[in-house]
């Protein structure tokens, strides 16, 4: 399992800088002031999303692809940015995973461990097919 958050090349680095070397990890408040200052807050975003998996199905070594574009999405009548979304939707698809039993209720469960085609049955997880929500790159 791989996550990765890109913003622009530099991004990291440069943010370590501002919490760590400056200190503003020390002063939530004002560092969250500045950032907005310097860099406000968009309303359309992207989050990409790419899933794959190798492995032997039968006598045949394969490999399956998830890859996608998604866009800010209108949800009950309010307009919600990429990110928001697709975080929430995340989270709240595999609380009714668990909720319906498709995934234990106690323990600890890799992400990789959550089955995909169960995810996208949930009412959460069907946002994420949604036309307008996403651009399909290649099956």
């Amino acid at each position: 399992m791989d996550y990765k958050t890109i913003r622009y090349p530099g991004h990291a680095k440069l943010m370590n800088f501002f919490f760590h070397e400056l200190l503003m990890r020390r002063d939530r408040q004002r560092a969250g002031e500045i950032l907005v200052y310097a860099k406000p807050p968009v309303d359309e975003d992207v989050v990409y999303i790419h899933a794959s998996v190798e492995g032997w199905k039968g006598k045949s070594l394969s490999r399956d692809e998830f890859v996608r574009a998604y866009y800010p999405l209108e949800i009950a009548g309010r307009k919600w940015r990429a990110i928001s979304w697709t975080t929430a939707a995340s989270v709240c698809a595999v609380l009714e995973m668990v909720s319906n039993g498709s995934l234990p209720d106690k323990g600890f469960l890799k992400q990789e461990l959550i089955p995909m085609q169960e995810f996208m049955k949930t009412v959460n997880g069907r946002l994420f097919a949604q036309r307008e929500g996403a651009q399909k790159f290649f099956s």
